[in-house]
């Protein structure tokens, strides 16, 4: 005789089911948060990209232009806050660039 009852076998079968099915609900509701924050962080860094560039074409004219491939090359929300710091204090555009070549640096 089974230890296990064919009534006992299948309540365990509709348990492993449910809790297969709880695992995927909390799976594909955490992805998807984790989406969104990611998502949210991305705009951040390109509204910072594009805030830079700006700031730099309104104080220093087209010459600013050269340094926007190495701003798009910057990929995070501290730096790129660091960098709009040091675009709305610089006096010159060359201020920028040593804090460009320091930053890569790094």
């Amino acid at each position: 005789m089974s230890l296990l009852t064919i009534a006992e076998k299948k309540g365990m079968e509709q348990g492993i089911q449910q809790g297969i099915q709880q695992g995927i609900q909390k799976g594909l509701k955490e992805g998807i948060q984790q989406g969104i924050q990611q998502g949210k962080i991305a705009g951040k860094i390109e509204g910072l990209r594009e805030a830079i560039k700006t700031a730099l074409e309104i104080k220093f004219g087209q010459e600013s232009f050269v340094l926007f491939d190495r701003i798009e090359k910057i990929n995070t929300l501290e730096e790129l806050e660091k960098l709009l710091q040091q675009a709305k204090q610089a006096n010159r555009l060359e201020e920028i660039e040593v804090y460009l070549t320091k930053d890569e640096a790094k």
